[in-house]
């Protein structure tokens, strides 16, 4: 039997340690024979564990300690990935035991800051006051016999035993150690050689990332005196930017098909930046460390007052500790606005009992610099981020259209009101649209005033659904519109389903059709320009709360609009309201709806004008006295009564 990195992997459980040093393919510099060595099997372990440490990698630990690190490591980096694989009795005694080892460092080093180095000689390692019965080299001991029998679960736990391996090896007794390093070994060579039943298996991108890339390139480190070391190096390197490269855009924009996990798969991006920082071995070179600034900078402006990224599967222990970590591996300064924000968050929960509502409302206005929005829209990545501002309590909302129904998370000053699926149900002359290509960006604009984006889908027999989305980055409101257009003269039945974040209660408004989108301290109200405002006008639609979602029901011939506009603004919550559905005119001409439709919304003290054509004319369109050849206009009306505008979109040459 050879066991090495460039040897295919073969079950080495029922070796004898004299056995396996023998079959271990070592490396040029590093040359022990059981047989030359010693005839005491234990002198020969010893000999080796001297031999083995002495070509570890000198870890750079003062890193740790630096003022940019103070608090980010409460806990160890490695639990940032607990729920990478399923939890098991197993993997969950060993993070207790990982634990162990960091409070057990932490009382010796306390230790070593009173005591002179003789004496330090003579007391030995400091023990720690913990939760264990016995020291963590013991507990560690027992696990290593458990999983001599068992074997490792998963490739978490290796990168929990890789990572004591790393930084507290110096402590540990020499048949510790060299249990240590052989079970870690041997659990390396099988995993990295299980590429196939990883891929067969389904693995997730953070799972394989972790195995072919972290776990790589540690054990190329940590066992650098076994034969193959240098190749894993390379082959775990290349992996890493390969993966970096392939599910980011250039400009740091992360495919949506992984925000699912971008928590845990960025985290083994940022531990392995780490890793390398520690072990003094280079592993991004400058475009590469520019790239992975710009991923984390694009998840941060995703990252919500709970800590949580975006669109994550509730990781929302681990999130923000990640992004706060990576920043200060890459050398991110605090007066950055990305770096201000995810600081703004760990300094204090935005959610906590604290009710002061006018410290929130009284933020520092910023000026724009269109270099600097945290807005931004990648057709590669099918993603979409709208954002304010960077300030703490922003308001923001992610959109990714990868799949048939877009997912959708929007938070007004902070706090989630939109969160899931947004769904849409069409029918054409009574029967069900069905889907016939993929989502795709048709428009995005971001300027001082607005972000805003749209989507296209293609439905069966050339109907076309339209989505459009905006942020005001000034007046706290939000617009939510899907439009049905290339549908000749047949009816459209549609219906849009609202996913409502947990704890958002919906109050319906007895004269209008508003509906209050209510939390413990927000306020949100919702419009359905598409309907009439009085309940007692009958229309062919409805708005309200059906099956837990918001609903919005609306029926038209030829072609439909359906905007619906969110206002969070703290001072309109208890304003009057109305709106009204304007004539839209050309060249003399009433158009009918399945042509262009136009809104104007009284909120308080603020008038919105929205107008939308669905098909584009032959003259200038005009409707109270605003004429236009644009095929989207959205603004207000100043005092004066001349209208102010947020977002004009023109038509696409080609139409």
């Amino acid at each position: 039997m050879k066991i090495g990195f460039d040897q295919k992997y073969q079950d080495s459980s029922e070796l004898s340690d004299p056995s396996f040093i023998k079959s271990v393919c070592w490396g040029s510099k590093v040359s022990p024979s059981a047989g030359k060595l010693s005839k005491s099997d234990d002198e020969t372990i010893s000999k080796v564990v001297k031999i083995l440490k002495k070509n570890l990698p000198q870890v750079e630990t003062k890193i740790l300690h630096k003022k940019k690190f103070r608090n980010l490591f409460e806990i160890p980096v490695t639990l940032w990935s607990a729920r990478s694989f399923p939890e098991s009795e197993s993997s969950l005694s060993l993070v207790l035991i990982r634990k162990g080892w960091e409070l057990s460092s932490d009382d010796s080093s306390e230790k070593e800051n009173r005591t002179s180095k003789k004496s330090r000689k003579r007391n030995g390692q400091a023990k720690t006051a913990s939760l264990f019965p016995t020291s963590p080299d013991e507990e560690l001991e027992d696990w290593l016999d458990h999983s001599a029998q068992n074997g490792l679960a998963d490739p978490f736990e290796l990168i929990l035993l890789l990572e004591i391996l790393f930084l507290y090896s110096g402590q540990m007794k020499d048949s510790l150690f060299w249990k240590l390093w052989r079970t870690s070994l041997v659990a390396s060579l099988k995993f990295i050689d299980a590429e196939a039943e990883l891929a067969a298996g389904n693995a997730a991108a953070d799972q394989l990332l972790m195995v072919h890339g972290e776990i790589a390139w540690l054990s190329s480190q940590l066992f650098n005196a076994v034969q193959g070391a240098s190749g894993l190096f390379k082959q775990a390197k290349k992996y890493l930017v390969e993966d970096l490269k392939g599910k980011t855009d250039t400009d740091g924009t992360p495919s949506a098909d992984i925000l699912s996990r971008a928590d845990l798969w960025l985290a083994v991006l940022v531990r392995s930046t780490l890793w390398s920082q520690l072990a003094n071995r280079k592993l991004w070179n400058d475009a590469q460390v520019e790239l992975l600034s710009k991923l984390i900078k694009s998840l941060s402006s995703i990252c919500d007052l709970q800590g949580r990224i975006a669109m994550s599967e509730n990781h929302s222990e681990s999130g923000l500790s990640i992004l706060l970590t990576g920043a200060a591996l890459l050398g991110w300064k605090k007066k950055q606005p990305a770096s201000k924000y995810i600081h703004s968050i760990e300094n204090g929960s935005a959610l906590s009992s604290n009710n002061n509502q006018s410290k929130k409302r009284k933020q520092k206005k910023t000026k724009f610099h269109e270099d600097k929005v945290p807005a931004n829209q990648s057709d590669w990545a099918s993603l979409g981020i709208l954002r304010s501002s960077w300030e703490k309590y922003a308001d923001w909302c992610c959109v990714t259209y990868s799949s048939a129904f877009p997912l959708i998370e929007l938070f007004a000053e902070g706090h989630p009101i939109l969160k899931g699926a947004w769904e849409f149900e069409i029918k054409i002359d009574g029967k069900l649209a069905s889907v016939d290509g993929d989502w795709s960006s048709s428009c995005w604009h971001s300027d001082r005033d607005a972000d805003y984006m749209e989507l296209e889908l293609e439905l069966n027999s050339g109907v076309h659904l339209n989505r459009q989305i905006l942020i005001s980055r000034k007046d706290q409101f939000a617009i939510l519109a899907d439009n049905v257009f290339n549908a000749n003269d047949l009816r459209i039945d549609y219906i849009s389903r609202f996913p409502l974040s947990e704890g958002i209660l919906v109050e319906a408004d007895v004269p209008t059709r508003e509906c209050r989108l209510l939390d413990q301290k927000l306020t949100c109200r919702a419009f359905p320009l598409g309907l009439p405002a009085d309940r007692v006008l009958s229309a062919a639609g409805n708005f309200g709360m059906e099956k837990g979602k918001l609903e919005l029901q609306q029926s038209a011939q030829g072609g439909l609009y359906a905007p619906l506009v969110l206002d969070w603004n703290p001072n309109r919550s208890h304003g009057d309201r109305d709106w009204k559905k304007l004539t839209v005119c050309e060249d003399g001409v009433d158009l009918q709806t399945s042509l262009a439709n136009a809104y104007r919304l009284r909120m308080s003290k603020k008038q919105l004008l929205m107008y939308h054509s669905l098909k584009p004319g032959r003259f200038p369109r005009s409707f109270l006295g605003h004429h236009t050849l644009n095929e989207t206009v959205i603004g207000m009306f100043d005092r004066a009564g001349e209208i102010d505008p947020i977002l004009l979109v023109e038509y696409d040459e080609d139409e």
